[in-house]
């Protein structure tokens, strides 16, 4: 996988109403989104977090260099690349 991609663990649950899923990303904080199926809750995940990963960029940064251990920079209006596995 390449260096520059973020690598970031999503959580699909279900909630507490019946027929609904949460979905958050475990590194991120308040990344969230939710679906009537779990695919969906995660489908709605990964569009949410391509989202927030624009208004999240610092940390997001802050996140790869340290799963990287080095220095990264960016175009200021170059999107984050992410992989999002599940747990």
């Amino acid at each position: 996988m390449e260096s520059d991609v973020l690598k970031l663990t999503g959580i699909i649950e279900p909630g507490d109403l019946p027929n609904t899923y949460m979905g958050r990303i475990k590194e991120i904080i308040g990344i969230v989104s939710q679906g009537k199926t779990s695919q969906e809750a995660y489908v709605n995940l990964v569009a949410t977090t391509a989202s927030m990963l624009e208004y999240k960029r610092d940390q997001a940064l802050a996140l790869l260099e340290k799963q990287n251990n080095k220095h990264v920079t960016m175009e200021p209006n170059a999107k984050v690349k992410f992989y999002l596995e599940t747990a």
